[in-house]
């Protein structure tokens, strides 16, 4: 067999090989949201007759534990992606959960969403949290590491047009993605105009 038709069955192996850790990786990662998601809705079901106070304990508490396990999947994802191990700095990972962002942390707004017995903002809060606190923890990971990054978008059409425009840009760990609306991100979830952060499903991949 000729070299190079040797070279392109090497490269469709390694693209297909890719792709279905793509898959594997993407899985995963939407599992995680449905069970967020299912298990914000049971608490907030299960703990309605509660005092406020005591509700909000309870919901924040599996809001946490949640936010930690974002974080430790994304280490996980990391390693997985890159083949080198890495363990989650404890400091680092609490600095990214309690991230203020306009003066607010998570649970300042997961307590007035349960204030207000809004359990669809409750929701939309939890997603989105999830989703910064993960890609948060691959990006750590990747700036002790030298790596490059990759945005991978769901490839669908609730994918919103700044972000088709960066789907499988490639540029260094410590470089922004910069959309075509003037706006940028180190990973997704990163953008300064909130409109880009809100309900991405977008995720960065590290080699």
């Amino acid at each position: 067999m000729p070299w190079e038709v040797q070279r392109d069955y090497s490269l469709y192996a390694v693209a297909l090989f890719f792709y279905m850790f793509m898959d594997t990786i993407i899985k995963n990662y939407l599992s995680a949201f449905d069970e967020l998601n299912t298990l914000i809705d049971f608490r907030f079901q299960e703990t309605e007759k509660l005092e406020k106070k005591k509700r909000a304990e309870i919901i924040l508490e599996d809001f946490l534990s949640f936010l930690i396990l974002a974080y430790q999947n994304g280490i996980q994802d990391f390693s997985k992606m890159t083949k080198k191990q890495v363990k989650p700095d404890i400091s680092e990972m609490n600095a990214c959960i309690y991230l203020r962002i306009d003066g607010l942390t998570f649970e300042d707004r997961a307590k007035e969403h349960i204030q207000n017995d809004d359990l669809t903002a409750l929701k939309i809060l939890a997603g989105d949290e999830y989703h910064r606190v993960y890609e948060t923890a691959k990006f750590n990971a990747a700036k002790k590491t030298g790596s490059k990054k990759t945005w991978v978008t769901m490839l669908d059409d609730k994918v919103r047009d700044t972000h088709t425009y960066l789907e499988g840009m490639t540029i260094r760990a410590d470089a922004r993605f910069y959309t075509y609306d003037g706006d940028s991100a180190l990973f997704p979830g990163d953008f300064s105009m909130a409109e880009n952060n809100c309900g991405c499903r977008c995720i960065a991949i590290y080699n």
